[in-house]
C-alpha cells in the first residue's frame, strides 16, 4: 500500500499548488523521454540477439539453428541442465522481460524525478517574479509552506522508490564493469559494433538517470540564491525561516539511504569506473608480459 499512499500525497500537493498552474510541456517531455529510451533499449536488445545468433567460426547461423542460439544466449543455464525447447522458450521470455524491466526501472526514476524537479522550479520562478519590497509575511509564509510540502513529498517518494534506485544503480554499474572487462578482449567487427553501442547506451542511460535524479537537489537549492538578495528593508521572520530550512534540509533522492543523488555523486561514479578501468589495464599488461615470458622460456627449452 506504499504506492497508493504516495499517489494520494502527491495529489494533495498538486491541489495545494493549483496557483502555479501545470508545468509547461511536461507531458510532451515525459513522453519523448520514454519513447527515446525504450526505442534505444529495443535496438540494443536486437543487437544482442543478433550477436548471439552468429557463429564466429565463419558460419552465420542467424535463427535457423535455435538450439545453437539459445545455448549461446544462456551458456551457464545449459552447463548444468540439458537443453529442451520448453526451457529455451521460458528463458527467452524471462530474459526479454527482465531486459525491458531494467530499462523501465531507470525510466521510472527519471520521470518521477523530472516531475518533482519541475515543481521545485516553479517555486524558483515565482520568487524571481517577486517585488522584494513585499513585506507581507503571509505571502512569504505561503511560498515557504509550498516548498515544505514539496520537500515532504520528496522524502515520501524517496521512501517509496529508494530500493528501486539502489537496484538500478547496482545493475548499471555491474554491467558497466562487465562491459569494461570485455573491452580488454580481442573483438571481431560485429562484436565491436554491439559492444560500442551497448556500452555507450549504458553509460548515457546512467548519466541521464544521475542528472534527472540530481535535478531535484539542484532545483531545491535555487531559492537560496534569490532569498539571499532580499533587501534588509523587506527582510522578515518568514524569509529567515525559509532560508534556514533551505540551508539545513537536504532535499534529494537516495539509494536506500546509502548515498544521495546529487551532481557530486556523478563524479564519484566516474572516478570509480576510471579506477576500475586502470586496474584492468594494468592487470591485462601483467598477464600479457607473463604470457610472453612463458613463451620465451618454452622456445629456449625447445
Amino acid at each position: 500500500m506504499t504506492w497508493p499512499r504516495l499517489m494520494k500525497h502527491w495529489i494533495r500537493v498538486d491541489e495545494k499548488m493549483k496557483t502555479y498552474d501545470y508545468p509547461k510541456k511536461l507531458d510532451l517531455k515525459l513522453k519523448l523521454t520514454m519513447i527515446i529510451l525504450l526505442l534505444i533499449a529495443s535496438v540494443e536488445y536486437s543487437l544482442a540477439l543478433i550477436h548471439n545468433a552468429i557463429d564466429y567460426n565463419g558460419i552465420t547461423i542467424t535463427f535457423q539453428n535455435w538450439e545453437f542460439f539459445i545455448k549461446k544466449q544462456f551458456p551457464l543455464v545449459f552447463s548444468v541442465t540439458n537443453y529442451s525447447l520448453w526451457k529455451s522458450i521460458i528463458l527467452l521470455i524471462v530474459s526479454t522481460t527482465a531486459t525491458f524491466l531494467w530499462s523501465y526501472a531507470d525510466l521510472f526514476v527519471m520521470l518521477c524525478s523530472f516531475v518533482l524537479a519541475a515543481r521545485f522550479k516553479q517555486i524558483t520562478e515565482r520568487l524571481d517574479k517577486i517585488d522584494f519590497q513585499v513585506k507581507n509575511e503571509l505571502f512569504w509564509r505561503s511560498i515557504r509552506e509550498d516548498y515544505v510540502r514539496l520537500a515532504q513529498l520528496c522524502r515520501h517518494l524517496d521512501d517509496t522508490i529508494s530500493n528501486v534506485l539502489l537496484l538500478s544503480y547496482s545493475s548499471n554499474l555491474s554491467f558497466i564493469i562487465y562491459q569494461l572487462f570485455n573491452s580488454i578482449k580481442k573483438l571481431l567487427p560485429l562484436e565491436k559494433t554491439y559492444f560500442y553501442f551497448s556500452f555507450s547506451f549504458l553509460i548515457a542511460r546512467t548519466i541521464a538517470l544521475s542528472l534527472y535524479g540530481a535535478s531535484i537537489n539542484d532545483e531545491s537549492k535555487e531559492p537560496i540564491r534569490i532569498l539571499n538578495s532580499v533587501p534588509s528593508s523587506a527582510y522578515n521572520g518568514e524569509i529567515k525561516r525559509f532560508l534556514l530550512h533551505l540551508k539545513m534540509d537536504s532535499v534529494a533522492l537516495t539509494g536506500h539511504k546509502l548515498f544521495k543523488l546529487t551532481r557530486g555523486f556523478i563524479l564519484s561514479i566516474a572516478a570509480t569506473i576510471v579506477t576500475y578501468e586502470l586496474v584492468l589495464i594494468q592487470f591485462n599488461q601483467a598477464t600479457l608480459e607473463e604470457y610472453r615470458n612463458n613463451e620465451t622460456k618454452d622456445i629456449c627449452y625447445s
